[in-house]
């Protein structure tokens, strides 16, 4: 009998026993870190197209790799495009690296130094072996620059095993499955990767810690903003289970998710892990369905390709079993292959009839694999070299789902759930890099580092610029902050205007003018100087920030003249009909659509109201 598994609805995280670890990656601004590129993401057409084939060598101890491998299998060849303004010969591992960048050590020793860890004397650059071909020369340049830390947070105290200085990996464009096309603008910014130590012990300590340690490191001021400049990879494992890594999660909000679903997924591949020892996948056979309606099936047979099928003993009813949310036991098996041999996917018999597969359809299947009461089975569309290691794949991941948990690398979903990426990585790949010299890490680097103004004191002074409690802490937590405190010192603009405006201006846009944009900081300057210096009125600055050139555009919302206001309240006084103080303010106001202050407005009708 197939034993009930949890549900989020009915699964308790508390009474789990968590053992929890992050690593922060935060990119840092300014140079790349070993060439004289800018650290900028950028959409320019690509100048050169290069190819590279990849495969693995021995770390320092003469051992390859398992990751790197396992990539290096695969044989996929990698083509890298090249925006001119952002990559040099440097990031094709065409010309040596040049010297770290000082400004990006002197910030990963600062951080270092916050976290009060034990700071390393000499920095030496290392090689760790990467063939999935994130990076041109099939390794990432990394390096040591603090231990045994400690970050203290709302659940409290929380160990820093490393800070390391790495290089940020080439940018995904697509893949197909004998191709990756990467982006090389992102390859060499320096990223600061944290460790903690697996002292977290519950989802919500996860996402608190995550977030002390990215506002210590945006405290700096050096941290580089937008999506994707941080990263996180949560490291999980439950009693029983085992240690794995779900990697590239961007959004900060979604980190107790992502804990939960993953201690779910566990609990729940333990529950089952018994009966799973009842369930084989036998040997493949191709199956046949003849004048198929079915749009995938007829879709494959028109590329070519056939369906190859294998019986799943006593698998009937367990292979549609959420693990995780939309992440069943099937998807166990075929997340592996897609990642492996590419695949699109399995269909397997808890989910038909489905995809204009019929019920008679799925009894034929039934039958042509032999299938018995209680038995499921599976099938793929493809030739038949592929579903051959497809299926070598699938029975090779049931035989470690009936061992417990695969200690392995996952990929974070946007919903907070994961799929397989890679096998857990093992200790052999990283060597000297011997094209950088070692820093020699002296008092005088590591002394006079500029205070840092904490996250509490930051909230207590924006609060008493009068902007109020949640707006200060909103804007303590954005990126926007410093662009507050350099905006702050405007005389004629009100501080808490500034800050909502920060906040929410491409809300307000988008709602406004149903405008998706995203405003640069040197537009919120162009037009909040321009607000101070009275070259536009209030009612301006939303349509100003949507603009892509404000500074050609700010006649547009200049203040009309005291004698432009009067012309208005006269002619609306014309009328002769008598009508309120506040209702002829009104008017004017209206006809004048926000390029007048509304306190001049009122004083000039007094004043003609009084002479009439």
């Amino acid at each position: 009998m197939i034993p009930s598994i949890k549900s989020l609805e009915n699964f308790d995280p508390v009474v789990e026993s968590l053992s929890c670890g992050l690593e922060i990656h935060q990119q840092l601004d300014g140079k790349k870190l070993f060439c004289e590129c800018p650290a900028l993401i950028t959409d320019e057409p690509s100048g050169h197209i290069v190819k590279r084939k990849l495969c693995a060598v021995s770390g320092e101890t003469g051992v390859v790799d398992v990751t790197a491998l396992n990539q290096s299998l695969r044989g996929k060849l990698f083509l890298y495009e090249c925006p001119p303004s952002a990559s040099c010969l440097v990031d094709i591992d065409e010309e040596p690296p040049h010297s770290i960048n000082f400004s990006a050590l002197r910030t990963a020793l600062h951080v270092s130094s916050l976290l009060k860890c034990s700071i390393v004397d000499e920095v030496q650059i290392m090689r760790k072996i990467v063939i999935d071909g994130s990076n041109t020369g099939g390794f990432q340049r990394s390096a040591l620059i603090g231990m045994d830390g400690k970050i203290v947070s709302n659940g409290g105290g929380v160990g820093i095993q490393t800070v390391v200085l790495e290089e940020d990996s080439a940018r995904l464009v697509c893949s197909s499955q004998s191709s990756v096309t990467y982006r090389l603008d992102r390859l060499g910014i320096p990223l600061l990767e944290i460790a903690t130590a697996p002292e977290i012990h519950s989802p919500v300590q996860a996402r608190d810690v995550a977030e002390s340690i990215g506002l210590l490191i945006r405290a700096t001021g050096m941290a580089k903003r937008g999506l994707g400049s941080i990263r996180q990879d949560v490291n999980i494992s439950i009693a029983g289970g085992s240690r794995v890594e779900i990697k590239g999660a961007q959004d900060l909000r979604r980190i107790s998710d992502i804990v939960t679903r993953e201690m779910l997924r566990q609990r729940n591949i333990l529950l089952l892990r018994d009966f799973l020892k009842t369930v084989s996948i036998c040997n493949h056979q191709r199956v046949v369905l003849p004048n198929s309606s079915s749009k995938i099936v007829s879709g494959a047979f028109s590329k070519g390709l056939d369906i190859f099928g294998a019986r799943v003993v006593n698998g009937g009813g367990v292979l549609g079993l959420e693990l995780q949310p939309d992440k069943r036991v099937a998807s166990e098996l075929s997340d592996v292959a897609k990642e492996e041999v590419g695949i699109g996917g399995l269909i397997h018999s808890d989910e038909l009839p489905n995809y204009g597969i019929t019920d008679s359809e799925k009894k034929s299947i039934f039958e042509q694999l032999n299938c018995k009461l209680g038995d499921g089975f599976i099938f793929v569309l493809s030739d038949e070299f592929v579903a051959s290691k497809s299926f070598d794949i699938f029975r090779k991941r049931l035989l470690s789902l009936q061992s417990g948990v695969p200690s392995e690398v996952r990929r974070a979903l946007p919903d907070g759930s994961s799929s397989y990426l890679r096998v857990m990585p093992g200790s052999a790949r990283l060597y000297p890099e011997t094209d950088v010299l070692p820093v020699i890490i002296s008092d005088d680097v590591i002394k006079n580092f500029p205070v840092v103004e904490s996250y509490d004191d930051r909230v207590k002074r924006y609060v008493s610029d009068g902007l109020g409690r949640d707006l200060s802490v909103k804007l303590s937590r954005s990126d926007r902050c410093f662009l507050y405190d350099d905006l702050r010192v405007l005389e004629n603009v009100n501080k808490p205007f500034i800050a909502e405006i920060l906040i929410a201006g491409e809300s307000l846009i988008k709602s406004e003018l149903k405008k998706d944009v995203v405003i640069s900081d040197e537009t919120f300057c162009v037009v909040f100087r321009a607000l101070d210096d009275s070259k536009i009125t209030k009612k301006g600055v939303i349509p100003l920030l949507a603009s892509s050139n404000p500074s050609l555009e700010l006649y547009l919302y200049a203040p009309l003249s005291s004698s432009d206001i009067e012309e208005t309240v006269v002619n609306i006084l014309k009328s002769g009909e008598q009508m309120p103080l506040g209702v002829i303010i009104g008017k004017v106001m209206n006809v004048l659509k926000g390029r007048a202050d509304g306190k001049i407005i009122a004083e000039i009708v007094q004043k003609y109201v009084k002479k009439k």
